[in-house]
């Protein structure tokens, strides 16, 4: 029996360099973490490199190993501990952010198909609408009828009252919408 492929998407693996500017090495990497947790097509991410934790350690280790000066294993585990209790604020506001990209995704899907909703009404309805269009550069606005909008492409079908013509475009090629 022959499979036939299927047309779901694969995931691909990027490997990048990123220069994000902050204050300090943490603020940079909140908001890489940010950045990383706001687009849903975003499978899954490993920061590499660049985390710079426990700086001051290394410098004391540096410091106390130029003189000579015997290590306080106190100040150490105390180190550690603070270690863990910034690994662990980080692991929470991962998992805030992780959280804050699910509800964006879910307002997201909320407004499509609230979005599909008015413009089926606006079709059953025969409701006249004033569209702003954008087409590379070129403003202008017509005055329109929507006749279809197809979501899996992205495309809505008017047809210009004044120039009784069918023209298609671009859900990104409109830049307003007006209902008149």
């Amino acid at each position: 029996m022959d499979k036939k492929p299927t047309n779901d998407e694969a995931e691909f693996l990027f490997n990048v360099d990123l220069m994000i500017s902050g204050r300090n090495n943490a603020v940079a990497l909140q908001k890489l973490l940010e950045i990383l947790n706001n687009h849903e097509e975003l499978a899954d991410f490993r920061v590499v490199s660049g985390i710079k934790l426990g700086q001051k350690i290394e410098k004391s280790l540096k410091d106390t190993s130029k003189q000579q000066v015997p290590i306080d294993i106190s100040s150490i585990s105390e180190s550690k501990k603070s270690i863990t209790a910034q690994t662990a604020s980080l692991v929470k506001k991962l998992e805030k952010h992780k959280q804050e990209a699910k509800s964006a995704a879910i307002l997201h899907e909320k407004i499509e198909n609230d979005m599909n909703s008015w413009l089926a009404l606006y079709i059953k309805d025969n409701t006249l609408v004033r569209l702003t269009i954008n087409n590379r550069g070129d403003r202008f606005s017509i005055p329109c009828r929507i006749l279809n909008f197809d979501n899996e492409n992205q495309t809505i079908s008017v047809y210009h009252v004044d120039e009784k013509q069918v023209y298609t475009f671009k859900l990104n090629e409109i830049d307003d919408f007006q209902h008149t």
